[in-house]
């Protein structure tokens, strides 16, 4: 006969114990028999029946003092315990209900009562468990769809902030330098008779920075678009630092002159890294062009690297306008839009720095800025050693 459930008899006397187990035993049930509260308790420490028969009137520990211990165990607490008494009163019979018990069977008590309630106990114990399995596994289902609902949130929330940033760059940003090269270039088509050389070339500088800093920004705007639609290639590689400072300091040095800024590079030769070549310099050009834009004529801009761990770090230094601290915690967000105008009005859009940090972060670094308003700025990012490749 299949086991029917797990019954543990607590009753001190034996001749009922015996009668209990027997008949229990003959309807398919497991029994643990115990003749004492303290067995039935010390039985408990490795074994969790389906049901418990407990008798009341025990010396030593009796069964109001074992269904009450029972009850404070969490492992415990949901065992069905029918109470087994001569008792009548009814105070008796609510004491153990108030306790935890489920229900009682009178002494002397009939054979198929005995075995109806022990059965539809079990049962309800165990649908009781059954519908508890399934309520937890729908909160835990409720728990993942939540996690879900939140995560495709901030993922929609990132979306709609780099959608509108697009916007704000191409609805003004990129109009801008557009705009004065139409106005300057009309200038020169009208007033070609009454130009002179200085207004010619004034015109002519006029254009070739406003176009310019058109093509900056739309570099770095197609750079970031195909980034974040995954179509730029990471291809690390190993390199020399000295070799990246000096393709930066080619690409940056008219920037810098045109400001009458002193733009220095460590000496850092023997310097070797593992990265996307590329991406290094869109990160050193962006840094150090910014650095100029916020610094005024005759600073001084610096670009350093030391040797960090496994990683080397470059600062960008410089000793310009600086950055309020309100203001540095909104540099990296593709959802704030951080555009300060430059010491001499240059414009701007944020877009290079959130590129760096997406630059920097796909070869496992960090980037981070120190800044004191009035005595300039300190970016720093971290590209990992060679050698930690290897």
């Amino acid at each position: 006969m299949n086991n029917q459930g797990t019954i543990l008899i607590v009753e001190d006397t034996s001749i009922l114990l015996s009668f209990l187990n027997t008949i229990l035993e003959e309807q398919g049930f497991a029994t643990i028999p115990a003749d004492s509260g303290e067995l039935a308790l010390k039985y408990l420490e490795t074994q969790i029946p389906d049901l418990i028969l407990l008798d009341i009137l025990m010396p030593g520990i009796d069964g109001y003092e074992v269904c009450r211990q029972i009850k404070m165990q969490e492992h415990l607490k949901h065992i069905p315990i029918i109470f087994l008494t001569a008792l009548t009163n009814k105070n008796d019979r609510v004491k153990g209900l108030k306790l935890g018990a489920v229900d009682y069977i009178i002494k002397p008590f009939e054979e198929e009562e005995l075995l109806l309630k022990v059965q539809n106990h079990i049962v309800l114990r165990r649908l009781t468990v059954e519908i508890q399995n399934k309520t937890d596994e729908l909160l835990n289902y409720k728990e993942h769809l939540e996690e879900i609902v939140q995560k495709r949130t901030e993922e929609l929330e990132v979306i709609n902030a780099t959608k509108d940033k697009f916007f704000s760059i191409i609805a003004h940003d990129l109009k801008n330098p557009f705009t004065s090269i139409m106005y300057f270039s009309d200038v020169m088509e009208i007033d070609t008779n009454t130009l002179d050389v200085n207004g010619l070339l004034q015109n002519l500088q006029n254009i070739n920075t406003s176009a310019k800093n058109a093509y900056k920004l739309l570099e770095n705007l197609l750079i970031w678009a195909r980034s974040q639609t995954g179509k730029i290639e990471f291809a690390r590689e190993k390199c020399f630092l000295n070799t990246l400072f000096k393709e930066a300091y080619d690409i940056t040095y008219s920037t810098a002159r045109n400001k009458n800024i002193s733009l220095t590079f460590d000496n850092v030769e023997n310097v070797e890294i593992f990265a996307d070549k590329n991406m290094i310099n869109t990160i050193l050009r962006n840094l150090i062009i910014n650095a100029v834009k916020y610094t005024n004529r005759r600073g001084e801009v610096k670009v350093k690297a030391k040797i960090l761990n496994n990683a080397v770090q470059i600062s960008v230094m410089d000793n310009g306008v600086g950055i309020k601290l309100e203001t540095i915690e909104k540099l990296f967000k593709t959802s704030q839009k951080v555009s300060t105008a430059g010491t001499e009005k240059e414009t701007g859009t944020g877009l290079g720095l959130i590129l760096c940090k997406e630059f920097v972060e796909k070869h496992g670094g960090k980037i981070l800025v120190e800044s004191e308003v009035g005595k300039g700025s300190n970016f720093k990012f971290t590209i990992p050693l060679e050698s930690s490749y290897e």
